[in-house]
């Protein structure tokens, strides 16, 4: 049986994925009856039983082991949540968010497991310190501005922790210690010679570290679709690997000398990056390529891939839904497997081929990571393949660059004009991905329920067209035709939609609301913490980009400046503020506001919104409700939906919750109150 490791690695990586989605009790018994299943192809002898009696093995092993680790690691280490402990261990990363305040992840052990915990404490400690905390561990919770939970437990991370006492024992020399000082000392150079959103970007390229970056940057990196590029992959760790082996080549080193320096300076590279996923699983698969070199034995992508997936995720299943983890599988499974396939027998001549492929390979990668990127994203850039072959070439520019720095240990003679250049191309690409991202049609955005849909869909097709047409240009073009199919039938149904009216509230201290009838957006802001960012998100979400109204009751300056610093790529055609907020003559969104006393009304064409100091009351045909009552979902976000044909009908009742619609909820009219009740 030829490449083994790759059979085994899609079928460890199917089994993994699958059995995050289910219950401990059901991943064991389907993986007792799937191995079962295997044993018993074998001593059947059914044809090529040796192929099942392996793929099966494995899949079913997977899942088993899924629910294991669950069940006997993971539930053990968070058993000691909302208990008093004392906790001892070294700090990996810190990340400061206040002046005073910072958070560490602290490697250390509950139970006899080895754990991370995230730790909130003064500023006091650096990467590399080992500490001693004492404090009420909490399980972190999702919210639909953020997935914490979800986000920290494919991290390994599945504890938080207010430190009440704390005490540094010792610093220790490791590996996190000596690339955060190399990595911060090479951050002031940049900073000092490239300040502002250039140097900010350059950082991003070379070290993966996006904190510094605006939002609004970011924003133009997501929505030209090459956000991939600014968090540290196996693109950089190939860019690193290729200058280093040239100039081992053009030194003559024999085999073994190449493959230590090589393995030096990729591990050296995934500490400065933090030893990100897809930096290491790239680390794994250059290893494995190099390792074949060296006992003469010829490696393929997925055969690497396979082995870097176990490596990977066998001491830490939970891993199998990083998003960065299946971007960079899937991105490297589309490069390295489906568009060699697709592009076979191109020939064209020399002067089209070589454009031509490289167009091809880069939709391919697009297709192949577009499932996750729409589960993680819940948007889909639609001009990411040209962005990519504009943009990825100045960014390999820059990564370049930065890598000669970083590899001269910052000499100002080689840095300083090697960074002043890269300040300037990072400019270039931040202008560029400007002009991008303002196409109205550069991104379409997915509900949660259709992106299921379309992945399943998508799956199906590509599936059916590989094993089924026997033609490549067939079975690509049938590919392409279906997305496109995808993406217009929903722009289509987002068409059909819009007589409907929906009321969508964001809680908090006070409620913050989002009303939508067909393409007038009205939302009323209040002093609700971080609501703002929620609402932001929702309408990115959904691609809206243009607010009719936005009326903000805050009593703060804070809030109103803080709603004009989050909707930075939003317009607005008119701003209403209390004149009870007390503010003084002010630019909001580019408006000048004005300002209502107690009471303000919206007239629309078919409704009619009035804000009545804390009521909000919507009326709608003959429907009149007062804005959304809580019921028994405190502090949770949530939408309703008006049918324009049955206005008094009440349908979709969702909350927003995990950064996804949970649906099975109804929403019940009281009088001129509506009640959003579980089913």
């Amino acid at each position: 049986m030829t490449r083994k490791m790759a059979y085994i690695g899609i079928s460890y990586f199917i089994g993994l994925f699958f059995a995050s989605f289910i219950s401990f009790d059901l991943s064991i018994c389907l993986g007792i009856i799937f191995l079962i299943t295997a044993l018993s192809s074998f001593f059947l002898k059914i044809k090529k039983s040796n192929y099942i009696l392996l793929c099966l093995s494995v899949f079913s092993l997977s899942m088993i082991w899924h629910g294991v680790y669950e069940k006997y690691v993971y539930n053990d280490i968070v058993s000691v949540a909302d208990e008093s402990v004392e906790l001892t261990g070294v700090i990996s990363e810190r990340s400061d968010f206040s002046d005073d305040n910072s958070s560490y992840i602290l490697d250390t052990k509950i139970n006899n497991h080895n754990a991370k915990v995230i730790v909130y404490a003064e500023t006091i400690f650096d990467i590399g310190d080992k500490v001693t905390i004492e404090g009420v561990p909490y399980l972190p919770e999702n919210n639909y501005l953020f997935p914490q939970k979800d986000y920290y437990r494919t991290n390994g991370i599945f504890l938080c922790i207010n430190a009440e006492k704390y005490n540094k024992i010792t610093h220790l020399i490791t590996p996190n210690s000596v690339a955060s000082l190399y990595r911060n000392y090479l951050s002031s150079e940049i900073d000092y010679l490239a300040p502002g959103r250039e140097g900010k970007l350059m950082k991003a390229l070379i070290f993966g570290d996006k904190s510094g970056m605006d939002d609004e940057v970011i924003g133009y990196f997501s929505k030209s679709g090459i956000s991939h590029i600014i968090s540290v992959s196996g693109f950089h760790l190939a860019v690193v690997c290729g200058i280093v082996f040239y100039l081992l080549k053009t030194m003559k080193l024999g085999k073994i000398p190449r493959f230590i320096i090589s393995e030096i300076f990729i591990f050296s590279f995934a500490a400065l990056a933090g030893f990100s996923f897809s930096v290491v699983r790239s680390g794994i698969m250059m290893t494995v390529f190099l390792l074949g070199d060296l006992i003469k034995r010829r490696q393929d992508i997925l055969s690497s891939l396979g082995t870097a997936l176990i490596l990977l995720t066998i001491t830490m299943p939970f891993a199998i839904r990083n998003t960065s983890l299946l971007l960079s599988v899937t991105g490297v499974f589309g490069i390295g497997v489906v568009a060699p396939y697709f592009t076979k027998g191109i020939n064209f001549g020399k002067y089209i081929d070589k454009p031509l492929k490289t167009l091809i390979y880069s939709a391919v990668c697009s297709l192949t990571t577009l499932p996750f990127v729409l589960l993680t994203f819940r948007e889909v850039s639609v001009i990411s393949p040209i962005s990519n072959l504009l943009l990825v070439p100045l960014c390999s520019v820059i990564l370049i660059l930065g890598i000669i720095v970083v590899l001269t240990m910052g000499i100002k003679m080689i840095s300083s004009p090697l960074i002043i250049f890269g300040g300037i191309v990072s400019k270039l690409v931040i202008f560029i991905t400007e002009l991008l991202s303002s196409i109205s049609f550069s991104t379409v955005s997915f509900e949660y329920d259709v992106i299921v849909v379309v992945v399943f869909v998508l799956f199906a097709i590509v599936s059916l067209s590989v094993f089924i047409f026997k033609s490549r240009k067939f079975a690509l073009m049938t590919i392409m035709i279906s997305v496109s199919f995808i993406i217009i039938s929903h722009l289509c149904i987002d068409i059909l939609s819009k007589d409907n009216i929906s009321v969508t509230v964001f809680t908090g201290k006070y409620s913050s609301v989002v009303i939508e009838k067909s393409d007038i957006i009205t939302v009323i802001g209040k002093d609700g913490k971080k609501q703002e960012d929620a609402v932001y998100r929702y309408l990115s979400n959904k691609g809206k980009k243009e607010i009719d109204t936005l009326v903000i009751t805050s009593n703060s300056q804070y809030y109103i400046a803080s709603y004009d610093d989050v909707f930075y790529d939003i317009d607005v055609g008119n701003v209403f503020i209390s004149d009870k907020s007390g503010i003084p003559d002010m630019t909001v969104m580019g408006c000048n506001p004005e300002t209502y006393q107690d009471k303000l009304v919206l007239e629309y064409d078919d409704y009619i919104i009035t804000i009545d100091n804390d009521n909000i009351y919507i009326d709608y045909k003959d429907f009149s409700m007062l804005c959304i009552e809580k019921s028994e979902f405190e502090n949770k976000d949530y939408s309703v939906v008006f049918f324009e044909k049955h206005p008094e009908f009440i349908s979709s009742g969702y909350l927003l919750e995990d950064s996804e619609t949970k649906y099975g909820y109804e929403i019940i009219s009281d009088g001129d109150k509506v009640k959003v009740v579980e089913l």
